[in-house]
């Protein structure tokens, strides 16, 4: 499994803007309704919100900067 420059373990995916986009959207919707779905439940959160927002704002960069590339290769 290759590492990153920390030495993090990562994997790689062959994905297009549409699942980028999916992502985004079910991340979202996670987002929105996790606490009360987990208040249901009485379980803990599985990971921190601040975590979740990260992924949400890494995927919504990834999506902006497809958008200009796009963009910019359109009006050409």
């Amino acid at each position: 499994m290759p590492h990153d420059e920390d030495g993090n373990p990562f994997v790689r995916v062959d994905w297009d803007i549409r699942h980028l986009r999916m992502l985004h959207n079910a991340v979202t919707f996670y987002l929105d309704h996790r606490v009360e779905e987990f208040d249901k439940t009485k379980k803990e959160l599985p990971e921190p919100t601040e975590a979740v927002i990260e992924m949400k704002g890494t995927l919504n960069r990834m999506i902006l900067e497809f958008n200009y590339h796009k963009s910019n290769t359109d009006s050409v």
